[in-house]
């Protein structure tokens, strides 16, 4: 099976407006509502349109596996599922953060086994259980407040683990390469802040420590008078690496995307013509209500909610993005954000899945093609060999393990 790889290279602030600097050729028509501009060598793809696909050439999905729901069988109920990698032979492993274990399943659905327990030993999972990867016929597990990487046999057998130091980043998204882990860190400053620098991209377990590369600024929390200053829907760097090594890196709030090869040389810049919309006064008033309802949820008492709820500041305008999907055939999907104030209408409403249900889909060359529809209250989590694996709520919340082919 293919896997997801980062190449060696550093992200080089402001290169697309020094290649323009230095002049290029003027637009030139590519479909309609497609102008494309190279400069020194450097795709600049502008889409306008509706996209290409005529009728009938629009890709679609089938489902072909599923696990968990309100009627599954114990050992397929899920509390919060944080991840979903498959191996070589079909097998699904669904990592659950409430129940802090991995479950395994064949590749129809069947359960084997689990993977590690709850507790903060060696081989045990602890309460800041982030995620795992099965890499080779081995599970490694992330734990940051506990274990730090930890591997696990075929079996379930506790082969190991490396620790994960905090204080050099905290580890907000993470993904894999042929040689271990990698994990885009928020730096941490010596009074305790982050957000001062760009998050570096740099492997954690084997061969920890090697920088990848470093994104863009996030503005969610940042420096201000020597004290942490968070704001809400503010722009964060977002991006995705390819089964080749190939990558794409953007800003939520902006719809411009750079894709670099493998080798780390900057492809093609993306853009298409989707204005952020504004933050509104019942925005805020529905961000803040979710998050009172999720702290009393974790037991928060009022008085020490309200006071945070008040002084948390918001962006001007809205994250225009949710999530990336690089292949390495070169197309790139991209979920736009939603309403919110459509999202809360349901009652289950959360500020992590902001994502509309529809992926605008782009071709090797940058071009707009179209939307694909995925059903809804599916998160994509994966694409893997051709299908896209994620997570499925029900009506009551409840969450089921999902498979879907694409069907181009």
């Amino acid at each position: 099976m293919n896997r997801s790889s980062l190449p060696a290279g550093t992200l080089i602030a402001g290169l697309l407006l020094a290649l323009q600097a230095c002049g290029g050729d003027s637009g030139t028509a590519g479909p309609e509502g497609v102008t494309v501009t190279d400069s020194a060598g450097v795709r600049i793809v502008e889409n306008t349109g509706d996209g290409t696909w005529d009728s009938g050439e629009a890709w679609g999905v089938e489902e072909m596996f599923r696990v968990g729901g309100m009627d599954a069988d114990t050992d397929a109920m899920f509390g919060q599922i944080v991840s979903v990698d498959v191996d070589d032979m079909g097998r699904v492993y669904v990592a659950d953060q409430q129940a802090r274990r991995i479950s395994v399943f064949s590749d129809e659905g069947t359960f084997l086994r689990t993977v590690g327990q709850p507790g903060s030993g060696p081989g045990e999972i602890g309460q800041m259980f982030m995620g795992m990867f099965e890499r080779e016929g081995e599970v490694w597990t992330i734990d940051l407040g506990g274990q730090g990487v930890q591997r696990f046999g075929p079996e379930g057998e506790f082969l190991g683990n490396t620790p994960v130091n905090v204080m050099s980043g905290i580890p907000l998204r993470m993904d894999e390469t042929d040689s271990g882990v990698i994990a885009q860190r928020r730096a941490m400053g010596a009074d305790g802040t982050m957000g001062t620098t760009g998050d570096a991209v740099t492997t954690i377990g084997a061969g920890a420590g090697d920088t990848i590369t470093v994104l863009p600024i996030g503005q969610t929390v940042t420096m201000s008078g020597g004290e942490a200053r968070m704001v809400m829907l503010a722009p964060e760097p977002i991006w995705d690496v390819a089964e080749d090594g190939s990558w794409v890196e953007g800003m939520q709030q902006r719809y411009r995307f750079e894709v670099f090869d493998a080798d780390g040389q900057l492809d093609r810049v993306i853009v298409r013509d989707v204005q952020p919309q504004p933050v509104t006064e019942g925005v805020e008033r529905l961000v803040r209500d979710a998050l009172r309802d999720q702290m009393r949820a974790m037991g928060a008492p009022a008085e020490a909610m309200e006071p945070v709820l008040r002084q948390m500041e918001f962006a001007d305008t809205m994250p225009v993005v949710a999530q990336l999907i690089l292949e390495s055939d070169g197309h790139l999907w991209v979920q736009q954000t939603g309403d919110i104030s459509e999202l809360a209408e349901d009652e289950n409403f959360d500020l992590q899945s902001l994502g509309l249900p529809a992926w605008d889909i782009f071709d090797p060359d940058g071009v707009y093609l179209g939307r694909l529809e995925l059903p809804q209250r599916f998160q994509p989590v994966r694409l893997i060999d051709g299908v896209l694996w994620g997570i499925q709520r029900d009506d009551l919340d409840v969450q089921s393990v999902v498979g879907m082919r694409v069907v181009r």
